[in-house]
Formats: structure tokens, sequence, C-alpha cells
């Protein structure tokens, strides 16, 4: 079966789009929400990522050989792409100071437009074992609405408020004392 010109242009544009979804953003914002224990003061930290460009020394008889140079630049092109390195240092805030889930989400569109407009975005919350991630695309859509772009920051506040964890032993967020005899119940 031939496609017809306008077919194959439309078939290689979706195709083309999806590719695009599935590259590697350079950089990666991570917004980090959580309860101090101690201060039981809500805060969190903003850390800036990006993608650790490995250059492998290579021996002359590898740069000699066509087929060996170009397998050594894909091993590298592929280590580049599963390594990530701090750009820079975390910016940590706290609840008590006025800056809490909107100041964040603010201070990492910001950081967004700083490094080009090409990274994802992650909202993590260890204490309970959330994380949610919006691609570079997801975020240039819906940045004019915060809720519409991370709408489980809320429900992470309102969880951090009740002194809500995980429990790893029923595999869900749960309030109480949280171990292995507790689970067994």
């Amino acid at each position: 079966m031939s496609l017809v010109s306008g077919q194959r242009a439309e078939f290689l544009n979706v195709l083309d789009h999806q590719m695009a979804d599935d590259l590697q953003p350079m950089f990666s914002i991570d917004v980090t929400l959580s309860k101090s224990p101690k201060m039981k003061v809500k805060c969190g930290a903003i850390t800036v990522y990006r993608l650790n460009m490995v250059n492998l020394e290579l021996p002359d008889s590898i740069t000699k050989n066509p087929l060996a140079l170009k397998e050594a630049q894909e091993a590298q092109l592929k280590a580049s792409t599963q390594t990530e390195i701090m750009h820079m240092d975390p910016i940590l805030f706290k609840e008590s100071e006025g800056r809490w889930i909107a100041w964040a989400l603010g201070r990492a569109l910001e950081l967004y437009d700083q490094v080009g407009g090409s990274s994802r975005i992650a909202i993590k919350c260890p204490k309970l074992h959330i994380e949610q991630r919006r691609s570079s695309k997801a975020v240039a859509m819906h940045r004019s609405d915060l809720r519409s772009l991370f709408p489980v920051a809320w429900d992470i506040d309102r969880l951090l408020d009740g002194d809500f964890s995980y429990d790893p032993w029923s595999n869900r967020v749960r309030r109480g004392r949280i171990n292995a005899e507790m689970s067994k119940r």
C-alpha cells in the first residue's frame, strides 16, 4: 500500500513529533517537598540537573577504524544521556519564610526559562513516595496555570499537613506509626 504524498507528509510529521517528545532534555528541574521531622515545618529544595557530557579518551587504534569509532561515539552518547550532574546549588525554601508551593513552582519556571525552555520539571515528595513529571512541552502548554500543571503539589501539601507518610509494607500512604508490626494488624 502506497501513501499519497499528503498522507506521507502527515505521517512523517506525527512520527517527528513523537520522536521529539521522547528526546532526553538537556536539563531537569526537581522540586522536592517535605516536612522537617524536628521542627515540623514544611520545606523543600529546587535542584537543577544537566546531562553529563561524557568524554571518552579513545586510543588512536579506534579513531583510525571508522566502524570502531562509530561504536565508540554511540557508547559515549548513550553514557551521556544516562547520567546527570548537578548544574547549580539547590535552592532551599520553607513555608515559615513565606516560600512554599506557589513560590517554588514560580521559581522553577524562572529556572526553566533560564536554561532555554528545554527541560522537564518534576514535583517529588520522598516521604509520600509521590512524583509527578512534566515534559518540556507540557510545561510550555500549561505554565500559566500552576494548578493544572502540577495538581499533585497541593495534594502533597494537604497530606504533609495531616502528617501522612508512605507505608512500604502495605504500599499506601497513611497516618500513624509505620513499621512492620503495625502493618500485620
